[in-house]
């Protein structure tokens, strides 16, 4: 299938591997957690119920990552290289906010945090801010923890969540669907090759 037509189909769509495989749900109790999950992203962040996203192979069951593709979502949350749960926050506001915070922190002007600033100007131009970068400053660091750490919490307390969580905010939802069609397109470059070996 196309990229366009895999991206509406499985990461689009409401089916979830995370859910329903690793935590074993169908049916209502499926459609149910899957809502408890948006419900606590949205409101403990102010965003859109629907704006909350899992993308990545939490979503997948595999990664579509051109360095890891088809890497499977690895089960153990105590393994030393677990799997991360990838949410996706489409939310104008809090991008344009995380922008702010970022163009006011000096840190990132200094010359040897040059390839930081080229990382995270890029990624703004694409319509995307990883949580990553927030670690990299630690005026950003403590505010960021402080913004993020409750909806983390909520998750973990009242969904019993045991693998990691990362966040990546995108501008708008054209901008997420470049990023995903983009990355798939990506890993399939990658497998195609594996094939000609």
């Amino acid at each position: 299938m196309s990229e366009k037509d895999f991206y509406i189909k499985h990461i689009l769509k409401s089916r979830n591997w995370y859910f329903s495989h690793y935590k074993n749900l169908e049916g209502e109790e499926f459609v149910d957690e899957i809502d408890k999950f948006r419900e606590i992203v949205s409101s403990t962040l102010k965003v859109g119920f629907l704006s909350v996203k899992i993308v990545g192979s939490a979503k997948l069951g595999f990664s579509l990552s051109p360095k890891h593709v088809l890497k499977p979502f690895e089960i153990s949350p105590q393994a030393e290289n677990t799997s991360d749960i990838d949410i996706a926050i489409i939310s104008v506001k809090m991008f344009e906010e995380l922008w702010d915070k970022i163009r006011r922190t000096k840190e990132m002007y200094r010359p040897y945090n040059k390839a930081y600033y080229m990382d995270t100007a890029k990624s703004i131009y694409k319509g995307f801010i990883n949580e990553h970068i927030m670690h990299k400053f630690p005026g950003l660091e403590q505010w960021w923890q402080k913004t993020i750490s409750p909806t983390t919490q909520k998750l973990q307390d009242k969904m019993s969540i045991e693998h990691p969580i990362s966040y990546r905010i995108y501008r708008s939802w054209e901008d997420i669907e470049e990023y995903q069609i983009h990355s798939i397109y990506k890993s399939k470059k990658e497998l195609e090759k594996l094939d000609h070996v």
